[in-house]
């Protein structure tokens, strides 16, 4: 991640927040091929894996747009969360 973005979390809401203030974290190549859980604990230390996990679940995660409500989901190159 750049200087320009902020990880900011709370329990309804996961971004990394950058300098034009668009919810989102890209993906870089460390985490291609790691499952969405493991990549969103990386990033959010806040946040256990576990909560992440029930937050994927309830549909409060996308990838490139999309709700994604498996915890296991591979990120692929150019993912954006």
């Amino acid at each position: 991640m750049t200087d320009k973005k902020q990880n900011s979390i709370s329990d309804n809401n996961i971004s990394a927040q950058n300098s034009d203030d668009m919810d989102a974290l890209v993906t870089e190549n460390k985490h291609i091929g790691k499952r969405l859980d493991v990549v969103l604990a990386q990033e959010f230390e806040q946040l256990s894996r576990s909560r992440l996990k029930e937050l994927i679940k309830a549909g409060q995660v996308a990838i490139n747009k999309k709700a994604v409500t498996s915890p296991n989901y591979r990120i692929k190159m150019d993912d954006v969360v």
